[in-house]
């Protein structure tokens, strides 16, 4: 007995074998009970092969097993993995005439159930009646796990059926059971019908039960059913455990619903096991793709509270979320942080990190994580560089967006169509948009197809500059390619109008854009009305103005100042100090550049006084006047050969602190001149050429004279000529020369004439209004003159020409140089003194006439080819 009593004790067969071999030198026969024990220990072990050994054993020393010794060494092949062992026993029992009990056909029907073999389970149980063993609770529960483990639901819940027919009474486990498998097979609907069928047989649910049906839920995608499960479980007195919470954040997120996974997580406090980190990471991801920055940041502290160490995975999903935010330099913190930790970083957190850098505007970041990056021995790719070119287009350098485009292809890296975007935008925002067009070009020469982004980028940079045909070039082009022009788009073409002096194409795009169905914007407004103001159209810029009114948009100053200017241009003070008390009314503080721009209409009159008395009311309106405003006030001066005035006004502009650039040398240098104090003219003159800051530009602005004088600009110095005393009243305007002409003395470049001007007009019909008295000689652009073998020449042919035919005596013009333009137009064969007309470009379906061969080739009509 007491031999017995120790190996009852032993948890492996190895202890128990020491005591029987003991007992025998001992002289102690073992019974029965003896190997009994044993067998226990075999049990506990999971050690089949020697319980197998032991019922061998037994059997050569005359000790055939009983009930007892057959449970122990099929529960210890069940434990083992040898269920087909297991059975073999029981069937042996049955041979040997041993009654197995309900015991025992539990045992051997939950070692198939782990091992996946439902049809033996399920077998056995219909078996249990047969050998007279009536099945109990748990030995419908075992058949129903083997039956869920083999994705057999239905089979399991019939089972549970049949307990009911036999009288059997359900317990907790098997509930439990049924609702994990309608968890499996999304039958939230029957989940929840056996939580509350639990309650009404008088059983309590427990954390498993709550957790199964939350999982059901999850799997449901049903959020707010698995939070309802949650705050029933806690009024019922169950605590959720980490299980509970990290099952409902998945139902809110397969719900789509990270924010309220976040909010989850964060009142998941005070639990005896912390929350795992994948689940933290699972909402982290979650999070970053619906761009909830501030829950991350909000859950990272939370995190942190609950000790839940972050790793890899966590940091660079985290740092990509903080990178598409608002405050996207956290996420450069972040990685220092991780750093901090111990963790490197990656090539996914440091690309994350340098798109931060991009949308942070800092450009010397981005360089140096990407120099950072390949000092650890991380190779960049595309997005690497993609990342980095776009943070240096923000930057102040834009070479380096190019050098880094070289660098990676002599990588081998190919830039993509982004890469080049980043970097054509990278000139864009230095305003160099021929470079920006090369770039473009190059992109296609490549076989890289530009989107509506791209396009958009490039003609946002050509509209800027002089070449301002660009952009209209490059959205035919688009058009062609199939792609559909945005708002962007015609923003662009529109101020690419507007520099290019064509008010009616700028405001044929606006109708264009309309009809179809793209709204307009403040820009796009402000910019068609830019180009009506240019050209001096007061009354359609009004339009525009009424019509924007009409819409949504509420004009802004930008707006406003566009309206007034366009009026002045056409003279309209009246109409421009209506603007200017509506804009007032409308509580809009008019700015530096309304100011400014009503200062200039003053000034091109030469009238100082009003345009004083407006300098005034923008300082008592705690405006602060900059450097174009006080250029102004001198030109007003220099046009009155008020030289002392614009000697006190050039002071003023040093005593505020504003250093005079090189237009301001040459405002006051001009005014001088035209008080005729040439001595204070060479003075300020050479002042200016010594300033290190402004010398080189002061003597470019000498020197050039090709670019149309906005009204009111600084004016400069230019020396005339005695053999041409007609051209008597000389200034330059920002660097471009003027002069009075007699257009009858001057002198054709071309031998023929196309007979539209761009703006779509027949060049005849406004001779004709000319002569009329219908429209003024200042109504047309200023046209350029070129002294070239003593003769002087119009690079301007069509306006001379309606010059000439209204016998108009005398106009300003800016005067040019003989350069390459000049040369490859000088093909008259008349010695410039008359011209021909090209024949009209018409198409012959439509009658539209075209301004020339180009803008034909470009024709689409509905009905027919492009003009040939």
């Amino acid at each position: 007995f007491s031999w017995n009593t120790a190996m009852c004790a032993c948890s492996r067969f190895e202890e128990a074998e020491e005591l029987l071999s003991d007992m025998r030198s001992s002289g102690v026969d073992a019974d029965i009970y003896s190997y009994g024990a044993a067998l226990n220990a075999c049990s506990k072990g999971s050690q089949p092969d020697k319980a197998l050994q032991l019922l061998a054993e037994m059997q050569q020393r005359g000790l055939p097993p009983n009930e007892v010794a057959y449970n122990q060494a099929i529960s210890a092949c069940s434990k083992g993995g040898w269920p087909e062992t297991a059975l073999a026993l029981l069937e042996e029992m049955h041979r040997c005439g041993v009654k197995p009990g309900v015991i025992t056909f539990n045992t051997v029907i939950t070692g198939l159930a782990k091992h996946e073999h439902p049809e033996k389970a399920l077998e056995l149980l219909e078996l249990m009646p047969l050998w007279g063993v009536e099945p109990n609770v748990t030995s419908y529960s075992s058949a129903m796990k083997t039956c869920s483990l083999c994705d057999r639901p239905l089979q399991a819940l019939d089972l549970l059926t049949e307990t009911r027919k036999h009288k059997v009474k359900p317990n907790l486990l098997t509930y439990n059971t049924a609702i994990s498998i309608c968890a499996k097979g999304e039958r939230l609907d029957k989940a929840l019908e056996f939580l509350n069928e639990i309650r009404q047989v008088g059983l309590h649910p427990d954390t498993i039960t709550y957790n199964a049906v939350i999982d059901a839920c999850a799997r449901c995608a049903r959020s707010e059913e698995a939070i309802a499960v949650m705050m029933q479980m806690q009024r019922h007195g169950v605590q959720p455990n980490a299980i509970t919470f990290q099952t409902a954040v998945a139902a809110c997120l397969r719900a789509k619903e990270p924010e309220k996974a976040a909010k989850l997580l964060m009142s998941a406090r005070g639990l005896s096991s912390a929350i795992d980190v994948v689940t933290y990471n699972l909402v982290f991801d979650a999070c970053s793709k619906k761009q909830h920055a501030d829950q991350v940041s909000r859950l990272w502290k939370e995190m942190l509270k609950q000790s839940v160490q972050p790793d890899l995975i966590t940091y660079n999903t985290a740092i990509g979320a903080l990178s598409k935010s608002r405050h996207p330099l956290k996420a450069l913190k972040l990685l220092d942080h991780m750093l901090e930790a111990g963790l490197i970083p990656d090539v996914i957190a440091y690309n994350s990190a340098i798109s931060a850098c991009a949308k942070g505007e800092r450009s010397d970041k981005a360089l140096d994580l990407l120099r950072d990056m390949q000092w650890r021995g991380f190779e960049p790719d595309v997005l690497t560089y993609g990342a980095t070119i776009s943070a240096c287009a923000k930057g102040p350098c834009p070479e380096e967006a190019w050098q880094l485009l070289r660098e990676m292809q002599q990588l081998g890296l190919q830039p993509d169509a982004i890469t080049y975007s980043a970097a054509i935008c990278a000139f864009s925002s230095a305003k160099r948009p021929l470079d920006s067009l090369k770039l473009f070009q190059e992109m296609k020469s490549l076989g890289l197809k530009p989107d509506v982004l791209t396009y958009n980028i490039v003609m946002s940079a050509t509209s800027k500059g002089q070449d301002s045909d660009s952009s209209l070039v490059l959205m035919a082009e688009m058009r062609e390619l199939g792609l559909e022009p945005d708002v962007i788009t015609f923003n662009a073409v529109i101020s690419a109008c507007s520099r290019g002096d064509q008010p009616e194409r700028a405001c044929n795009f606006l109708t264009e854009m309309q009809e179809l169905g793209i709204e307009p914007n403040a820009i796009t407004y402000g910019a068609a009305m830019h180009a009506c103001a240019r050209a001096g159209q007061s009354k359609k810029a009004l339009e525009l103005l009424t019509q924007m009114q009409e819409t949504s948009l509420k004009p802004n100053i930008i707006i406003y100042s566009a309206a007034i200017s366009s009026c002045l241009n056409d003279n309209r003070i009246d109409l421009a100090m209506d603007l200017f008390r509506y804009m007032r009314e409308a509580h809009l503080q008019p700015n530096v550049i309304t100011y400014t721009c009503i200062m200039t209409f003053y000034a091109r009159a030469g009238d100082v006084k009003q345009a004083e008395h407006w300098f005034q009311e923008m300082l008592s309106a705690r405006i602060t006047p900059d450097r174009v405003t006080f250029a102004v006030l001198i030109n007003a001066c220099a046009r009155a050969a008020d030289a002392k005035r614009a000697d006190y006004w050039f002071k003023q502009m040093r005593d505020l602190d504003i250093v005079p650039d090189a237009t301001s040398y040459a405002a006051i240098t001009n005014a001088c001149l035209s008080s005729g104090e040439v001595s204070e003219a060479e003075s300020w003159l050479e002042e200016g050429l010594s300033c290190e800051a402004v010398g080189v530009e002061l003597e470019r602005l000498c020197t050039a004279a090709t670019v149309l004088p906005h009204p009111g600009s600084a004016t400069g110095i230019i020396a005339t000529s005695s053999k041409h005393a007609h051209l008597d009243r000389v200034c330059e305007t920002t660097g471009k020369r003027t002069t009075l002409v007699r257009p009858a003395e001057l002198r054709f470049t071309h031998n023929r004439l196309q007979q539209l001007f761009t703006c779509g007009r027949t060049v005849q019909g406004v001779a004709t209004d000319l002569k009329a008295g219908r429209i003024s000689p200042d109504d047309l652009p200023m046209i350029k003159v070129v002294l070239h073998n003593d003769k002087w020449y119009s690079v301007n042919n069509r306006r001379l020409y309606c010059l000439k035919f209204a016998e108009v005596d005398e106009v300003e013009a800016i005067v040019g140089a003989p350069d390459d333009h000049f040369f490859r137009g000088l093909n008259t064969q008349t010695d410039g003194r008359s011209v021909k007309w090209f024949p009209p470009l018409v198409c012959p379906l439509c009658h539209v006439q075209f301004v020339n061969r180009s803008e034909s080739g470009n024709h689409k009509c509905a009905v027919s080819d492009p003009v040939p």
